[in-house]
């Protein structure tokens, strides 16, 4: 490996690889330290990459990518027999284009430089995620991150118009579609996304954008039973006219553990019930959308879908009820353990996690 990382050096001067303090770097979400590589490899474009693996390629030589290393499964974890390449580096917004509603971006950007830069130009990147600060858009399409306001938005997958890769051998492969509308034939991005890097490196990415929500409506509601959880689902749906973009379920152990963590005040609701759910409304006429949502909510209560329920009414608010649900720092006390998502049907979810906490 000696003359694999010489040649490494030379390709990318002294900023592009380093070999000092790499067993203090973190790798997951818990604050783990376990890279164990002897060299991190930090190329800054797509071509230096490619000959970065080019080079790893011919000479049989195994790699882990990092991002941002947010994962919460041990994602990063990386052996002395391998390399970890790094897409630190890797952070330039390259374009906005207001106009077809796009931004291309390189895969390390962290995906909170990509929200506000959205932001600034008065358009709305619509994936979110507690580790929004830390988290790349490369480890985001490649883990296929659904985030908080998945059942508006979809999946990332959703979110990606083109994208750029590097194989295993060093080959690019380009499909930076720029249009919404494309239907010439096969769209071989999607097989690179949720692939975790198995199948290639995500160097560059065209992101859709959407126009700015001038409003936002948020609520944590409480109730007795799961099965009126669906039911509410549907109802706040209806009602809302789409414009829900937030439905995010937390159970009363969970609720219990993320109120009492660091920095967090009083909890906007008693700790004495079973299920509790973020809602959350976007739209345009902030007056009429708050109506409406408030309306949603009190039609709720008249069916017995909620039992208990505290309507956010400043943005201090809705942060404090998002910080309940993003309070992941607040299982630190319980390790070991691993976070993994789970997708069920909905009418099977009861059923299996009451088998899960009898086991």
């Amino acid at each position: 490996m000696t003359e694999l990382l010489e040649k490494l050096r030379q390709l990318l001067g002294p900023k592009g690889l380093l070999d000092e303090d790499i067993e203090q770097r973190t790798t997951d979400g818990w604050g783990a330290q376990e890279c164990h590589s002897p060299a991190i490899i930090r190329p800054e474009n797509t071509h230096q990459l490619s000959e970065v693996m080019k080079l790893c390629h011919e000479s049989g030589q195994k790699v882990v990518t990092h991002g941002g290393c947010t994962n919460m499964t041990r994602g990063c974890v990386s052996s002395k027999d391998e390399l970890v390449i790094s897409l630190e580096r890797m952070t330039a917004i390259e374009s906005i284009d207001s106009t077809n509603r796009t931004m291309t971006v390189q895969a390390g950007a962290p995906l909170q430089t990509v929200q506000e830069q959205a932001q600034a130009n008065d358009l709305f990147f619509t994936l979110d995620l507690g580790a929004r600060g830390t988290a790349t858009i490369g480890g985001n399409i490649a883990t296929n991150a659904g985030g908080n306001q998945v059942i508006r938005y979809g999946m990332a997958r959703e979110q990606v118009l083109g994208l750029e890769i590097v194989l295993p051998d060093g080959r690019i492969l380009s499909f930076m579609n720029h249009m919404l509308k494309n239907n010439a034939g096969y769209d071989l991005k999607h097989l690179f996304i949720g692939s975790e890097g198995n199948l290639g490196i995500i160097t560059r990415a065209v992101l859709r954008l959407r126009p700015k929500m001038l409003s936002k409506t948020t609520a944590l509601v409480a109730t007795d039973k799961f099965s009126k959880m669906s039911h509410l689902l549907n109802h706040m749906e209806q009602a809302l006219g789409g414009k829900l973009s937030a439905f995010e379920t937390l159970w009363q152990n969970y609720y219990c553990i993320a109120c009492k963590g660091e920095n967090m005040g009083p909890p906007p609701l008693s700790e004495n019930y079973p299920f509790y759910i973020l809602i959350e409304a976007s739209g345009a006429n902030a007056e009429s959308d708050s109506e409406q949502f408030l309306q949603a909510l009190e039609s709720a209560m008249s069916k017995e879908l909620i039992a208990n329920a505290v309507l956010a009414k400043s943005l201090q608010q809705q942060q404090t009820m998002w910080a309940i649900r993003d309070n992941i720092p607040a299982l630190f006390a319980y390790q070991p353990m691993m976070l993994f998502d789970v997708s069920l049907p909905i009418s099977e979810m009861e059923s299996y996690l009451t088998e899960m906490q009898k086991i």
